[in-house]
């Protein structure tokens, strides 16, 4: 059984998962909290990604479940189909639309 993880308070740093999943880390000589993961990087031991030696964080947490309307919008926009080129928005013009254009008139005269 996998232990339960408190998401609302920061844990050691020794304490994070080492498998790739996006925490929150801070504290310690990392000047500010953001976003990182464990990675390997062909490594044996996985690291923090892009911190230098003198940036250690001393604490973790997992990020905070996105708000429900903000995620249904971003499930939402990946299940619309796109439009293809050819594809005629009404009120829209995509430059093939002639019914703007006098079709009597011709060059040269008035």
């Amino acid at each position: 059984m996998t232990p339960e993880v408190d998401t609302c308070r920061w844990q050691p740093i020794a304490t994070a998962p080492k498998n790739g999943t996006d925490i929150l880390i801070g504290g310690g000589s990392c000047p500010y909290v953001h976003i990182n993961a464990y990675r390997t990087f062909g490594r044996t031991e996985p690291v923090l990604e892009g911190l230098g030696d003198r940036q250690q964080p001393t604490h973790w947490q997992p990020l905070p479940a996105p708000p429900a309307d903000a995620l249904a919008a971003v499930l939402e926009a990946q299940e619309a189909p796109a439009a293809r080129p050819d594809d005629h928005v009404p009120g829209q013009r995509t430059g093939h639309d002639q019914s703007d254009v006098d079709h009597d008139h011709e060059p040269g005269r008035r």
